[in-house]
């Protein structure tokens, strides 16, 4: 019925106060909690992933573009050895690892590349000589600190990737160098340098899960108004008594269900239902239990017609009233019938009388195929007449009535109709 059930009311207002207390906290952390979390990841999982992957392209061309650089210092050989068969296949496959979405090695691919990056650079500088070596460790910083910025890895992954690569140019440094004191100083620099990316990458990370909950809030505010709306709609067109539709709906649905009929040149049927002799039933038993019998036969009637696939609403008082569309005579009779007898079958004693006779209703039907000379008012007055004259036999009955399309437009606006 387009209603927000209570549970889902509560968990939508419940998850807005969590969102509200991420965004309240005093002391800034990263992670979200849990559930906040998981659907942070998963809605952010895939552009964060090709980002990277983009990233990893750009950097793993750059590695390839760098190999001028090994030739100038006599370092192409090796070079060549360790940026196409170390480097670059480390890429790769880091690169294939995210396209895949592979979870348990996404934080594997992010981080192992930047390490042998930083590591390879480091050696070949290390193996160049001077002042070429120190250009090569400066370049390993820059990679870090750029890496660490402008990547969307966690904080986690960008303060594993960063801790690694230092500590392996450091212990590149004692291996070649044996501690040379200004390697390690360049190295040292270094080291204090990736501390600023690390907090920037903090920030970022944080004011994404920040702008994600601020988001995430203003969809579920829009969801519970949108509800909200859906549910007054539903009141607008819902007769409280019955939980049918109302005369409010019903005048809707006639005009569009007509409208869809004439445009296709297809039968259309309405059903005038009134319970018989309802009043003496309310004056002998009171208004209570004639509000119960209201409903009993509205959701009689309402079962019945659903399972046709039909709209029925509540006319007003004791009277219902039926559409069908693409029924041709016969079937809309047959509707009309299982509708009288799904009343009768209840069995709903009548105060009225002593002779054990039950509530019962009187069906008046029009079948007619559109005209677009014709009105559905017209098609409504010539079901309303057939519900008279179901009356007249006695109730308890159906009256159909079929306008031929050669008739549609005469006999609707004269009202010479002949009830069968």
């Amino acid at each position: 019925m387009g209603w927000y059930t209570m549970e889902e009311r509560s968990y939508s207002s419940s998850k807005v106060d969590a969102i509200d207390a991420e965004l309240a906290r005093q002391f800034p952390a990263v992670a979200l909690a849990p559930e906040l979390e998981a659907e942070y990841e998963r809605r952010t999982d895939e552009s964060r992933r090709a980002t990277i992957v983009l990233w990893m392209f750009g950097t793993m061309l750059a590695n390839i573009a760098c190999l001028p650089l090994d030739y100038t210092v006599d370092n192409l050989d090796i070079g060549l050895v360790l940026r196409l068969g170390v480097t670059t296949p480390v890429y790769i496959a880091a690169m294939l690892v995210l396209r895949r979405g592979i979870a348990r090695a996404k934080s594997a691919a992010v981080i192992l590349p930047l390490v042998v990056f930083v590591s390879v650079v480091s050696f070949l500088g290390l193996q160049a000589p001077a002042p070429h070596n120190d250009r090569y460790l400066m370049a390993a910083g820059l990679i870090i600190i750029f890496t660490t910025i402008v990547l969307p890895a966690s904080v986690r992954e960008a303060v594993f990737s960063t801790v690694l690569s230092v500590v392996a140019m450091f212990a590149l440094t004692f291996f070649l160098h044996g501690g040379n004191p200004d390697t390690l100083t360049i190295c040292s620099f270094i080291a204090g340098a990736s501390v600023m990316p690390l907090a920037v990458r903090f920030r970022a990370e944080h004011a994404s899960r920040n702008a994600f909950l601020v988001a995430l809030k203003d969809e579920l505010k829009s969801a519970q108004l949108i509800a909200l709306t859906n549910a007054l709609a539903e009141l607008a067109d819902t007769d409280p008594l019955t939980n049918m539709r109302n005369r409010r709906s019903l005048s809707e649905t006639l005009n569009r269900t007509w409208a869809e009929a004439t445009a296709r040149n297809d039968w259309f049927s309405i059903f005038m239902i009134d319970i018989d002799r309802f009043k003496l039933f309310n004056d002998t038993a009171g208004h209570d239990e004639g509000d119960n019998c209201l409903r009993k036969v509205a959701a009689a009637l309402q079962t019945e017609t659903h399972r046709h696939g039909q709209y029925i609403a509540r006319f007003g008082g004791e009277e219902f009233t039926a559409i069908a569309s693409g029924l041709s005579p016969e079937p809309a009779l047959k509707v009309a019938e299982a509708l009288r007898k799904a009343v009768e079958d209840l069995g709903i004693p009548h105060p009225g009388y002593t002779d054990g006779s039950t509530v019962t209703v009187s069906i008046g039907t029009t079948v007619v195929q559109p005209s677009p000379m014709a009105s559905v008012e017209q098609v409504i007055a010539a079901a309303d007449k057939a519900l008279y004259e179901a009356k007249a036999r006695g109730r308890n009955c159906v009256v159909s009535v079929v306008v031929k399309p050669e008739q549609v437009v005469h006999e609707l606006k004269t009202g010479t109709i002949r009830a069968a």
